[in-house]
């Protein structure tokens, strides 16, 4: 059979799931050959890259110029090409012939040129820090990188973890010998010293706890209208009706008068609002928990420098007047400024690694990032200290950024990345910690421009960033988004959670998206310990609820789904790195000022009417088709009594009859069998007399995310049939089995037959099979066989590829086996047949072209 075009991507499921177009998976082909990996990706043949990655092709080979993959990728400007190189290992820093490395190669008028650079840039400097991957001994435990949490707090106590070692040890010892002295209750980064309480966690002794209660009561009013305490406390009082009292506790502690001296105003209102934001990481360690049902545990690690506004423009400031007096010119001045920037970044994030790696935590929850915007007001403050105080203030007019920087000058951008390299090495150092970032509350797009670090989850595959969604899955006003760089949405508005001192309140913001997100993570590396963080950043990807208000706000269109996350995890083959591979190639969708005008293209519309349909009439009793399997004019129909079905209808050849299937699912028929490709699909619908299961569509991609979501709602794939690019899935609910998994399409070789053994062996059986050979290039063959666990079936046996096994059929038939699944075309064909089945006698079709008249004859009884 030879390929045909793609037909392009066609969802027929009601649910109209909304993914990115991945193209199949057609082989490992060519991985021994260390020039073909240099060819394809040279060519930016993205499917034959995705193929030779799988096949495990090295990804620093060289040409005779010294190129890596990664350089002629970079030289193309390519993004999702070098992101899947660099996931599979490839150097950032190696240099050709000439001493260049790949960044130095890019073109500045490439069309991925910023996002290219960033990306090359990211990793060669985290490459230059490598670090051992450390074991996840706690992949329930939640770190947040926030400010305090209140791990007194009743209701986080019982969940939050604390170092024993050091708790029973001796003060000013590093009793568990892991770098930090003391660190009981978590670690400030900030300030280099274990986490203590503030003083407005100690205040609801007492009087004090009325205070706050009133406080915090008159707070969540002013958030949520309709917020009631059913007490008639504090009737008819407003927030700002605390202006200008002072019943509050710091005021009683220190004394209104000496406050007032110190030039220091904290009224009730004022205090209020200080309780509220100093109880932002409590707010989140409560979200956690509630996300988690109460399975993960918390640990706190206040926010590092980067995240602490005040304390990074205090300290960039005091750099830029030590810098320029004794720079010549403004370049130099930058070039020195970055270069203690980085330096910095290094020591920090590297001390802020260690921390989370000593804690074994499986999590970690970050927001508070500063943004571009924050940092390009600091970049101007900075160009002005050089102009006042810098040797050189007319080098500023003629600062082009000539030194490399390859931001355009801009540096506010380049601040921002200096800073998030701190980041960007804690990600790198723990990959199997799984980070979930807020995605930030300037309604801004992060994919334009690297607004926040929180880009970082477009370049790491264990990152995921969450936006902030209404309680009517709207996104939130304050939300950033983006297709490429932000992957999930969350409830984020008004959220009630935790605060200082006991207390509890609402809080917004993509900060409250992000702990929903990871408290279910956490939940699922609790529940399934085998699973990696990229594992888990995929399953929370595939198992979102798509929705069309979404689909140009985040990548997977989806809010976060938990029940169905955690029922695809149940199912979740551990460390694939088939699906990583594909997460790595796949682009963003066009946003919509790219997309073209023209209107979407209309479903499928058959070209057969139901007149046409070959059917069962009230006196036929005889055999069923029980199995399909050809293309085009070769066909091999398999008839057997004991189907269960009592009434069938095959529609003829040609493209799919997408009314027809409809209509007949609302009579109340199932699609019992499918076959061919392309435009030569044939479809078998049959009715036995029982309500009928819901079954849904998806085609005519081959697309694991659109399938992974269904199967974690519940249906499983019962038929299936395609080859090359066109692929149509049926997936049918209240089957009953249990795991299914699937081979992405490729040849039959010994890894695909050590695959198929391998799960037979665990309890899996072969409940779909489809594809082909490709005549010209055996390399390029696309079987594709579905396995599923829990089903009734007993034991099986295949053969195959190769011409019709009638002998091998008449002899496995004598020991009880039945046939159960076939595909192939012309003399290549694999047969599976399988004992302890329904069937009774059956009866393959006498040659290979598709004959009405006999399979009516096999319908009526007659043969």
């Amino acid at each position: 059979m030879a390929p045909s075009p793609s037909l392009g991507k066609v969802i027929l499921s009601t649910l109209a799931l909304s993914v990115s177009w991945i193209q199949p998976l057609r082989a490992q082909t060519g991985a021994g050959d260390p020039a073909a990996l240099l060819t394809a990706v040279e060519k930016a043949d993205t499917d034959r890259v995705r193929q030779l990655l799988l096949s495990s092709a090295k990804p620093d080979v060289r040409n005779a110029s010294g190129e890596t993959p990664l350089m002629l990728a970079a030289k193309a400007g390519s993004f999702e090409i070098c992101r899947a190189l660099l996931w599979a290992g490839a150097d950032a820093n190696l240099t050709d012939k000439s001493g260049k490395k790949a960044r130095d190669l890019l073109k500045k008028d490439a069309a991925g040129f910023s996002a290219v650079n960033l990306l090359l840039r990211c990793y060669s400097f985290v490459q230059e820090h490598p670090e051992a991957p450390a074991k996840i001994t706690r992949p329930g435990l939640v770190m947040i990188s926030d400010c305090f949490i209140d791990h007194d707090h009743k209701d986080i106590k019982p969940r939050y973890w604390t170092n024993t070692a050091e708790a029973t040890g001796k003060p000013g010892l590093d009793d568990d010998r892991n770098g930090f002295i003391d660190d009981i209750y978590g670690w400030n980064a900030a300030a280099d010293e274990p986490l203590r309480a503030p003083l407005m966690a100690n205040m609801a002794d007492g009087s004090s706890a009325t205070l706050l209660r009133k406080f915090v009561t008159l707070y969540n009013r002013s958030e949520v209208e309709s917020y009631d305490t059913g007490s008639t406390e504090w009737k008819g009082l407003k927030l700002d009706d605390l202006r200008k009292g002072y019943e509050n506790p710091l005021v009683r502690q220190l004394g209104l008068d000496t406050l007032m001296d110190e030039g220091v105003d904290i009224d009730d209102l004022t205090f209020t609002n200080m309780l509220v934001s100093a109880s932002h990481g409590t707010h989140v360690a409560g979200i956690v928990l509630k996300a988690s049902n109460s399975t993960a545990q918390v640990h706190g690690m206040i926010h590092g420098r980067f995240q602490t506004p005040k304390e990074a423009v205090t300290d960039l400031i005091a750099l830029a007047h030590r810098l320029a007096p004794r720079t010549v010119t403004y370049e130099q001045f930058v070039m020195q400024l970055r270069k203690t920037l980085l330096s910095d970044a290094l020591k920090h994030g590297a001390r802020r690694s260690a921390y989370l790696r000593s804690t074994g935590a499986g999590v970690a929850n970050l927001s508070w990032m500063q943004s571009r915007k924050w940092f390009t007001g600091v970049a101007s403050d900075i160009k002005d200290i050089y102009q006042e105080h810098g040797m050189d203030p007319d080098s500023i007019e003629n600062y082009t950024c000539p030194i490399g920087l390859d931001l355009c000058g801009d540096l506010g951008l380049e601040l921002l990345v200096n800073a998030a390299a701190e980041l960007a090495l804690m990600i790198h150092q723990n990959p199997d910690v799984l980070f979930v970032l807020a995605a930030g509350n300037d309604s801004e797009d992060n994919d334009a421009g690297y607004p926040s670090p929180a880009y970082l989850s477009r370049f790491f595959p264990n990152v995921i960033t969450v936006a902030s969604v209404s309680a009517e899955n709207k996104l939130s006003d304050f939300s950033n988004y983006g297709t490429a760089s932000v992957q999930v949405a969350a409830p984020g508005e008004k959220i009630l959670s935790f605060l200082l001192a006991d207390q509890a309140g609402f809080m917004s913001g993509t900060s409250m998206a992000a702990p929903a997100v990871a408290g279910l993570a956490a939940r699922i590396r609790t529940e399934h310990p085998q699973l990696t963080a990229v594992d888990v950043r995929l399953i929370l990807e595939r198992s979102v609820t798509a929705l069309e208000s979404l689909q140009e706000a985040v990548a997977t269109s989806g809010v976060v789904n938990p029940q169905a996350a955690l029922a695809l995890a149940a199912q979740w083959q551990p460390g694939s790195r088939a699906d990583l591979t594909l997460a790595a190639l796949t682009p963003p969708r066009q946003a919509a000022e790219e997309k073209s005008d023209e209107a979407p293209p209309e479903p499928e519309t058959p070209d057969h009417t139901d007149d046409e349909a070959l059917t069962t009439t009230p006196a036929d009793k005889g055999a069923r088709i029980s199995a399909i399997g050809g293309f085009a004019t070769q066909w091999r129909i398999i008839t057997s009594t004991g189907t269960g079905f009592t009434q069938q209808a095959a529609h003829p050849v040609g493209k799919l009859p997408l009314d027809w299937i409809k209509q007949k699912w609302q009579d109340g028929w199932e699609i019992t069998s499918l076959g061919g490709e392309n435009e030569k699909w044939r479809v078998v619908m049959s009715a036995t007399g029982r309500t009928a299961r819901e079954q849904k569509l998806l085609g005519l991609d081959f697309d694991p995310s659109s399938i992974d979501q269904l199967r974690s709602i519940g249906y499983h794939i019962t038929s299936h049939a395609g080859f090359s690019t066109s692929w149509v899935f049926v997936l049918t609910a209240g089957t009953g089995w249990k795991d299914q998994r699937y081979h992405l399409p490729g040849p039959w070789n010994e890894e695909r037959s050590r695959w198929i053994s391998q799960n037979m062996k665990a309890g899996y059986r072969i409940t779909s099979l489809a594809g082909d050979e490709y005549s010209k290039d055996r390399s390029q063959d696309t079987w594709s066989v579905i396995m599923t666990q829990g089903t009734a079936y007993g034991e099986q046996v295949l053969t195959g590829p190769g011409p019709w096994p009638q002998e091998w059929i008449t002899e496995h038939e004598k020991k009880g086996y039945r046939i159960t699944h076939c595909t192939g075309y012309d003399s290549h064909w694999v047969v599976v047949m399988t004992q302890n089945t329904s069937l009774d006698r059956q009866t393959p079709s006498p040659g290979t072209a598709w004959d009405d008249a006999w399979v009516q004859e096999q319908w009526r009884g007659k043969n």
